[in-house]
């Protein structure tokens, strides 16, 4: 119940401060007779995205106030939820007397359509969350294509609301900073501390996120092209991914006995399909990131707010540069500013190109953004480059200056308190990402395989149109040139959430494109039925490797198909009984442990987390290995206080480790044993200093 109830108040507060800084949001950039979407429909997925991100922050900073109080969640919610109390309640009081807005049976008489494919959209997402991380015979059960990253979500949700992360600590590699971007988990932490259990808490946020990545996705495309049909394909490009993986295992598998046998075989596929790369067969590229990379959507969901939000001034900036006809038709231009004076006057020497006309709402996007830095970075990232490319050819720049100079202040400011002396972002050339090739003949091979038709269908429909799209399809290929070219972590191949941006975006042109030759008035009939059939092919070509793909997400997880850890066990509840919240324990590399899920952390969780994030992993493993095989008592307490160990666990991954000779006599003969369990071959010895 507590949990319903901060959840309430972090969505109302988000819809008072949308409306409030963002009174126009969706309601300019189309026109006003496109009847593309209701006014409800964005500012609910714009009010969960900015709720969660500004009382995510604001709980936050209560419990890191209170973080020597020993219960700092609870001081922290409890403010919090005060804080938000007053926010809504004040609100409430000061529009009482509001007209009221439009009647559900209006809206859906009018939008239909739209909320009949958004509800179906919501069903999809919701099935995709619950099959992949659910509860059964009292086990928190991971499916198999998510539960690897779900060491990293699930130890951090845990290190708040089972521990006190304060200050926060990456619990695989506890050393005072934290690198990765962990505000979503801390905020499923809250809903599981308030009483939500946590895969329902973060299966809520999941689909929430999704959800409301996919209605902002499509009122962004709508509203750029004008076209509900152009919003509703650009959402079922965004799942189901273009790629010609799909068509190359269909080929090496033939050939098929029937029509029927070649619908069982896609129905049975059981593995992620391509061969760009051995990325792609992790699941890389298609909706399995949105179900193992659970805070993603809601990155990308403050990316197109703020796009939303910025998309008028880049409008009225080609309105007048006479560039801007309505989209996918032949009605002439409106508003043309007249000879080429006029329009670098209007581009360059006019008031309204350069000074901010809604000083409010530059500042919120501003701290919105820059408040998003650790729910996701490669968002922010993204959302920042896309804007210094569209603020070229928009009106009011100094808008677009104030975003960015606030939101990198703000980036750089929790950087420093989070990981204070840390780069955290150590940018390098990388030119062809994770290409076997990298020559440029090699790359644009690679980049044809993986992305299909989209990036043809885009270009198509640019020169259709290309004084109204050009600057938008620049500007949204910006993360598609990062990801090629640069790389700000250790692991380039997290690089694929800019590329995952930026198709997402540039997708808007194809739809674009598809539903030109499918709706188009040709003169001759014979080509218009040829415009058709070209539509349906090239739909079919978009969406067919990402069916296969779900067939391989449906296939790989569910029921007997999963990772599990207790939800309650006797070794867990000792954790929490008997440990201190911040105490570190030796073990062998762990991903998924009880130790985690009772909100402990690990000295040498498994590695790949904590390197890819730029952690020196290596030298964190050479002192775990010197500590298991400490050759005396003496050795063994000074290598344990020299990293703050608390407990040593012996179990069967450290005695079958042979490259960690572990001396586990000299850690029994040195150290008290505190917890042992003989069916599974567990031990803790729990470090105490001698005076």
């Amino acid at each position: 119940m507590l949990a319903i109830i901060y959840l309430t108040l972090s969505i109302y507060t988000g819809t008072i401060l949308v409306r409030t800084f963002l009174p126009k949001l969706g309601l300019e950039g189309a026109p006003e007779n496109a009847d593309l979407f209701p006014r409800r429909l964005i500012v609910l997925p714009a009010s969960f995205t900015v709720g969660v991100i500004f009382s995510g922050w604001i709980t936050y900073l209560a419990a890191y106030v209170f973080r020597a109080s020993g219960r700092p969640l609870f001081y922290g919610t409890l403010l919090s939820m005060i804080i938000l109390a007053l926010i809504g309640g004040g609100t409430l009081w000061r529009r009482r007397k509001r007209p009221p807005e439009a009647r559900a049976p209006e809206i859906l008489k009018t939008y239909r359509p739209v909320l009949i494919f958004m509800a179906a959209v919501s069903l999809f997402i919701i099935w995709l969350m619950t099959y992949t991380f659910f509860v059964r015979d009292g086990k928190f059960q991971m499916g198999y294509t998510i539960f690897s990253d779900f060491a990293v979500h699930t130890a951090l949700i845990r290190s708040f609301s089972f521990g006190a992360n304060f200050p926060t600590s990456f619990p695989h590699f506890p050393d005072g900073t934290i690198r990765y971007h962990f505000m979503f988990q801390f905020f499923t932490g809250v809903l599981e501390y308030l009483g939500m259990r946590m895969d329902i808490a973060l299966n809520f946020m999941s689909a929430a996120g999704l959800i409301s990545c996919s209605v902002l996705l499509y009122i962004f495309a709508s509203l750029l092209t004008s076209q509900r049909a152009v919003g509703l394909l650009t959402v079922v490009f965004f799942f189901f991914r273009s790629s010609f993986s799909g068509l190359r295992y269909v080929y090496e598998n033939a050939p098929y006995q029937s029509a029927g046998s070649f619908i069982r075989f896609i129905l049975n596929t059981s593995s992620f399909i391509g061969k760009t790369s051995g990325e792609e067969a992790w699941g890389l590229w298609n909706i399995n990131v949105y179900a193992n990379q659970r805070h993603f959507a809601l990155g990308i969901s403050l990316l197109l707010i703020t796009l939303i939000a910025m998309l008028p001034y880049v409008q009225k900036m080609l309105a007048a540069l006479s560039v801007s006809p309505p989209p996918l038709s032949d009605a002439p231009p409106s508003g043309p500013s007249s000879g080429f004076r006029m329009q670098a006057r209007a581009f360059i020497a006019s008031k309204d190109a350069w000074l901010c006309d809604r000083v409010g709402s530059a500042v919120f996007l501003g701290v919105l953004i820059g408040g998003a830095a650790f729910f996701n970075g490669a968002c922010v990232i993204a959302v920042l480059s896309i804007l210094a490319v569209l603020a070229v050819f928009s009106k009011h720049r100094l808008n677009f200056l104030i975003i960015a100079v606030i939101a990198y202040a703000l980036s750089t400011l929790e950087a420093s308190f989070f990981a204070p002396g840390v780069e955290i972002a150590k940018l390098s050339l990388r030119f062809g990402f994770i290409s076997p090739d990298k020559s440029p003949a090699g790359v644009a091979r690679y980049i044809i395989e993986l992305t299909g038709v989209c990036l043809f269908v885009a270009v198509l429909a640019l020169s259709l149109r290309p004084k109204k799209y050009a600057p938008f399809f620049f500007a949204f290929a910006v993360p598609f040139v990062i990801t090629f070219s640069l790389s700000l972590t250790p692991d380039v191949t997290v690089n694929h959430k800019y590329l995952m941006i930026s198709l997402a975006l540039l997708n808007i042109f194809t739809a674009c494109g598809v539903w030109f030759l499918a709706s188009h008035q040709w003169q001759k009939r014979w080509l218009g039925i040829g415009a058709k059939i070209l539509a349906a092919v090239l739909f079919s070509l978009m969406v067919f490797t990402g069916v296969i793909d779900l067939m391989s997400e449906r296939n790989l997880n569910g029921i007997g198909r999963s990772a599990s850890m207790p939800v309650h066990s006797q070794y867990q509840d000792w954790l929490i009984q008997n440990t201190k919240p911040n105490d570190i324990f030796l073990t062998y590399w762990d991903s998924l442990s009880e130790i985690f899920f009772a909100g402990r952390f690990e000295f040498n969780g498994w590695p790949y987390y904590a390197w890819s994030a730029g952690y020196a992993t290596d030298l964190r493993g050479a002192a775990a290995k010197a500590m298991y095989a400490a050759g005396s008592p003496d050795e063994l307490r000074r290598l344990t206080r020299e990293n703050n160990i608390a407990y040593i666990v012996i179990n069967p991954d450290v005695i079958n480790n042979v490259e960690w000779p572990v001396n586990e006599q000299n850690i029994a003969d040195t150290f008290p044993l505190v917890y042992s369990d003989e069916e599974v071959r567990l031990s803790v010895y729990q470090v105490i200093e001698q005076d």
